[in-house]
């Protein structure tokens, strides 16, 4: 008993070429539906199914779908991932975080509280905290700690006393006697005052904001023994 004759052969040269040009796992198994019971190898249904990894019945759709994309009867079928359903665009995201690039890059705390209900008025409607995460880390944000700076601190002052530290070194080894070396030590000043604690905020990469902060964030352990180092005993 003989079974159907296998179809597809009016579109066996679409095919051959669609397994030299596919770009995806369904168009090369769909052209291999075609050609493999027919020209390539002679095999049969299940041996066709066996080498492509699914199941006879499905062998027959694939043939079928080849068939239907080739006449222009049906469109090929869309790969899956990306963003099926988005709240916005990418041009219109842009535009939604540019309203924070000005208070993440001055130092302000951004966080995904203010952003998510930012963009819930901007949507009408309750958007999950996972939405806003993908946002940000969509456009490039991440959350970092800002630099710091004291707030007396002179840039233009600091860089010109850099380029003429060399020269004012090399007058002073020039007044002294013999030829010892010269050891540059610098002197600071320490004392317990007003302590910043510079909190985490979200920006876009590669921008990290620089805030003005009197000291850095100490820690209860090196606050404990600057105070045993003082004679001060605590807990």
């Amino acid at each position: 008993m003989k079974g159907r004759p296998v179809s597809g052969r009016d579109v066996l040269p679409q095919a051959m070429e669609a397994m030299h040009i596919a770009t995806t796992a369904q168009e090369l198994r769909q052209a291999k539906a075609v050609a493999l019971p027919l020209l390539l190898l002679a095999l049969s249904l299940p041996q066709t199914a066996r080498a492509l990894g699914v199941w006879p019945t499905w062998v027959c759709v694939l043939r079928r779908r080849f068939a239907k994309v080739v006449k222009g009867e049906a469109l090929p079928t869309p790969p899956r991932g990306g963003r099926r359903r988005k709240n916005l665009s990418i041009e219109q995201e842009q535009a939604f975080l540019e309203l924070f690039l000005g208070p993440a890059s001055t130092g302000n705390v951004v966080v995904v509280a203010a952003v998510r209900q930012a963009l819930q008025e901007r949507l009408g409607r309750p958007v999950a905290l996972a939405s806003v995460y993908n946002l940000l880390h969509r456009h490039g944000w991440r959350k970092v700690v800002p630099d710091k700076v004291h707030p007396k601190a002179g840039p233009v002052a600091q860089q010109e006393w850099k380029k003429t530290l060399s020269e004012k070194i090399a007058v002073t080894a020039a007044q002294m006697p013999g030829a010892a070396p010269v050891r540059v030590m610098f002197q600071d000043e320490a004392r317990f005052g007003r302590i910043c604690a510079v909190r985490r905020c979200w920006c876009p990469k590669p921008l990290r904001p620089l805030v003005r902060a009197m000291l850095t964030q100490s820690t209860p352990k090196l606050m404990r023994q600057c105070r045993r180092r003082m004679g001060v005993w605590t807990a």
